[in-house]
């Protein structure tokens, strides 16, 4: 005999009445006599067995098959299906909802097995919704998810990684533990506690019942709700910490953000700061810092109305060594030669009242190498809304003359004393006079005030004597109206032709130096004076003469009183 019945081949017997007879005695099938016998116990009441399918809230014994099939309306796929294990006794467990994809207000979840109405679902979103949404359940359909109210559900009530409870009615899923609903409990336990207050017997019952222990018929006490309280307070406390870790993250504060707080004047309950009272709070408070590191900050402002002190640093050392000390460090992985390092900037406001940069002082790195390490300081400031800098390394120069200079050395464009430049002594290059009649020694600078020609056995072809001319870029090289003497023995030589210097003779090598000076600084004025030898017959030559440019000197002209050439010799010239 089998052990157990085959729907499709064993039949179950049942009598009508108390005596077997062929009236009495009915015989089915196995399942249908089971199913029958539990509609009678009451298990399926609502059962109902035919060949027309009966209303959708009904079980369907479907006898258009043999053996008869259980079956229920399936609202998500709009059908009637097989009633399986899973359909009737899962019902009551809780199924995972697996996210796929979507958004936090279109979440796409993958259907799970046996996916059914009139169930409840667990899903983890991965993404906060911020107004109504929607699940689709892939392969099914997409359905509104609601409060059981039939609101759409509020901004954040799916949050990431805070798993949410939803019970699917066939046409849509219902948040079963909605946010909104929290602090229901808190109430009713102040309502308990109120309530507590008006009767003495019960207060203390009120107060300290256990948990899930009536006072009276549906009453409970405080501490049943604290517990209550507790449970949900600890829910929701780990599922808002969860929101604070998985939300975004805003990178600049404004006055108008807030924060809680546990505030102690207020027996430590919660209470709310912005930013702003933050700021004004750190502002107003005296704090010292001792070996302290302000670390990754982009910059730290220190603000002030008054035009004390802002920064003040004090040693108490009494040692001989620098003390305070203030340091900015470039911590850089890669030095390398040209790197600027720290500096200090001087900012105000332009007549517009706009921010600008009036002046800096800082350094640059010439060489990192250990050993051998080079830099250069500078203070800059602008000049005409352009940038002038004087630099210190070895030696101090200013940006527009070139590179240090060297150690010890200043190379700058122009150095004064009370205001009036202080100019270098200026050295031409020689000539060789050897066949040349003259030599005109051009662009001398507007500042001169003194030209010397310096003469190396300087000797004319023929009997003319020297002559020294002078010019301007205006008139060229003036040959006439000066007024000049030179001297050998008693023997005196003139000219109006230009400086004239004594020579007469052929054989004469004449070394010295001329000299031609500005009279005064508010006119063209050139006074000269000579001494000069004969370096082969032992006689000298001094003198002296004037001219009047119409403009500043800036050419002077050496040349002969006649027609001859020079036959030997060297000029240079200087000026200062």
């Amino acid at each position: 005999m089998a052990t157990e019945f085959d729907n499709s081949l064993h039949w179950g017997f049942f009598l009508t009445g108390t005596t077997l007879t062929s009236e009495t005695g009915k015989y089915v099938r196995v399942s249908e006599l089971v199913l029958s016998a539990l509609r009678a116990a009451g298990v399926f009441s609502n059962m109902v067995d035919g060949i027309v399918a009966p209303a959708t809230d009904k079980l369907w014994l479907d006898k258009n098959f043999d053996p008869a099939v259980l079956k229920e309306w399936d609202a998500t796929g709009a059908s009637w299906v097989p009633m399986t294990y899973g359909r009737l006794f899962g019902r009551a467990a809780v199924d995972k909802l697996t996210v796929t994809g979507g958004t936090g207000n279109a979440v796409v979840v993958s259907q799970p097995a046996g996916f059914q109405a009139d169930r409840l679902y667990l899903m983890t979103p991965t993404a906060d919704n911020s107004g109504a949404a929607t699940i689709n359940v892939s392969g099914v359909g997409t359905y509104a998810v609601k409060y059981g109210d039939g609101a759409d559900i509020g901004p954040n009530e799916f949050k990431t990684g805070r798993q949410a409870v939803l019970f699917f009615t066939g046409t849509r899923f219902e948040a079963v533990f909605p946010l909104d609903g929290l602090s229901t409990a808190v109430i009713a336990a102040q309502a308990s506690a109120d309530s507590a207050a008006a009767s003495a017997l019960l207060s203390q019952k009120y107060a300290a019942n256990p948990e899930d222990v009536e006072v009276t018929p549906g009453l409970f006490s405080a501490f049943h709700w604290y517990r209550k309280s507790l449970a949900i307070w600890t829910n929701l406390t780990n599922t808002v910490a969860g929101w604070i870790h998985g939300s975004g993250t805003k990178a600049v504060l404004v006055d108008a953000d807030e924060f809680g707080i546990a505030d102690s004047e207020w027996s430590w309950s919660l209470s709310k700061v912005s930013w702003a009272n933050i700021k004004a709070g750190i502002a107003s408070a005296t704090m010292t810092l001792t070996n302290k590191t302000i670390q990754d900050a982009a910059s730290v402002s220190v603000k002030s109305t008054s035009n004390g002190p802002l920064i003040s640093a004090e040693s108490t050392d009494a040692g001989s060594t620098s003390g305070p000390q203030s340091e900015l460090y470039r911590n850089s992985a890669s030095p390398a030669a040209n790197d600027f390092l720290g500096k200090i900037i001087f900012s105000g406001n332009r007549s517009d009242g706009t921010k600008a940069t009036y002046s800096e002082i800082g350094s640059r790195v010439s060489d990192p190498t250990l050993g051998s390490v080079d830099s250069q300081l500078y203070i800059q400031s602008y000049v005409n809304n352009a940038l002038s800098a004087f630099w210190f390394g070895a030696g101090m120069w200013h940006a527009t003359t070139g590179v240090d200079p060297g150690t010890g050395k200043l190379n700058m464009l122009e150095v004064q004393q009370s205001g009036t430049p202080i100019r270098p002594l200026v050295k031409s290059a020689s000539m060789n006079l050897t066949g040349l009649t003259a030599v005109d020694f051009t662009s001398i600078p507007s500042w001169a005030v003194r030209v010397t020609i310096a003469l190396h056995a300087v000797q004319p072809s023929g009997t003319d004597n020297i002559l020294v001319q002078v010019g301007d870029a205006g008139g060229g090289v003036k040959t006439s109206g000066y007024a000049s003497a030179s001297t050998v023995g008693t023997s005196p030589s003139t000219s109006s032709a230009g400086h004239v210097v004594r020579s007469a003779a052929a054989s004469k090598s004449t070394n010295g130096t001329i000299t031609l000076e500005r009279l005064s600084s508010t006119n063209d004025y050139w006074v000269s004076s000579h001494a000069v030898a004969d370096g082969t017959g032992g006689n000298s030559a001094a003198g002296g003469g004037s001219a009047n440019l119409a403009a500043t000197l800036d050419r002077v002209r050496f040349t002969l009183t006649g027609a001859n050439t020079f036959s030997a010799g060297t000029v240079g010239i200087s000026w200062e």
